[in-house]
């Protein structure tokens, strides 16, 4: 039973009223975990998928990409199976690529160690060559360190 700790004294007797102020606090709180936990309506855009033409369907991703690994360290390169010690030789395989391929795609692969210098450097050949993008991937940081590269 909830009691109050002020007593009103009236000319009649005294009367106890209970204190409401905790209840409403509760009942808010409540309110509030009610609406917080309500699943809302969903947006829902009904669609109606072919069922004929799968079979003339192509793969997006048909073309493979040019990986271009920098490393730290040493100077090195390495593009698929190939490493270089010579950005120059780089440049030369990148150039027959394009040739081949003019729509060929660079994904730039660097170690988080690796210097600035040689991405601002495939970059650079990447601006001379009038490439308008290039998506640049980079290890995550790992909680050991190894010495291997």
């Amino acid at each position: 039973m909830i009691t109050s700790s002020l007593r009103v004294v009236s000319d009649a007797s005294e009367i106890d009223s209970p204190d409401l102020l905790p209840l409403l606090d509760i009942l808010f709180m409540l309110i509030v975990f009610f609406l917080l936990t309500a699943n809302s309506v969903q947006q829902v855009l009904e669609l109606d998928l072919p069922t004929e033409g799968s079979d003339q369907a192509t793969s997006i991703m048909d073309e493979q990409p040019i990986m271009l690994h920098l490393f730290s360290g040493n100077e090195r390169w390495n593009i698929g199976d190939q490493t270089f010690d010579r950005w120059i030789d780089v440049e030369q395989f990148l150039q027959n690529a394009y040739q081949q391929d003019n729509n060929q795609r660079v994904i730039i692969v660097s170690d988080r160690n690796a210097p600035m210098e040689r991405m601002l450097q495939v970059l650079a050949f990447l601006k001379r060559e009038n490439r308008t993008a290039a998506q640049i991937l980079m290890k995550p940081k790992t909680d050991r360190v190894t010495n291997n590269e």
